[in-house]
């Protein structure tokens, strides 16, 4: 089993050869010393451009998972279990903030057309501020990814690739309904 930190650095190598990484952070529960990565990315060139667009990639390792990498003598005896043959990676794009009501269901149609693999669905978070509400996106989908096949760099590449398009055809998306938006506040 791939340790929990060389899983991570294969991930952040990929994640630097398609998209501009801003953070990388690692959470370690006290009690269960279950760890969580996190990953923030943005698309390249994007901090020059009126609109931010940013990706959050995280996994989890279990405490199972993180003692198998610690244990490897009891690694055989452990392979029989399903719960460990996995690796469940989320990605989420915050989309920026856009004014009114943007019907993204087209983005989303989009994003199946061209990647029909993924199963993306929007979020949508509704916040009432004092001088106006304002709606918040996000777009999920999420990859299991065997754990046989975790050290295989193409599979990483791909998926970064994919993530870029996504990201690019969500900036594309995004920008007309803010500029629509801030057209209509001019006027």
């Amino acid at each position: 089993m791939v340790r929990f930190e060389e899983l991570q650095m294969a991930i952040a190598e990929s994640a630097r050869k398609h998209l501009q990484i801003l953070s990388m952070q690692v959470f370690i529960e006290q009690f269960s010393l279950e760890r969580e990565s996190r990953i923030t990315l943005t698309l390249p060139d994007m901090d020059t451009l009126p609109y931010p667009l940013t990706a959050v990639v995280s996994f989890n390792y279990d405490v199972i998972q993180s003692g198998a990498t610690i244990y490897k003598d009891n690694l055989e005896e452990r392979e029989d279990e399903e719960d460990d043959n996995f690796i469940e990676i989320s990605f989420s794009i915050k989309l920026p903030i856009m004014h009114g009501n943007p019907d993204l269901s087209s983005l989303t149609n989009d994003i199946q057309e061209e990647f029909p693999d993924i199963e993306a669905f929007l979020l949508e978070k509704n916040i009432t501020g004092p001088e106006e509400d304002i709606t918040e996106h996000e777009l999920s989908y999420f990859y299991e990814i065997d754990m046989d096949d975790v050290e295989e760099t193409e599979l990483f590449d791909e998926i970064f690739s994919e993530l870029r398009e996504i990201m690019s055809l969500s900036h594309e998306t995004t920008r007309r309904y803010v500029d629509r938006s801030w057209y209509e506040e001019q006027d």
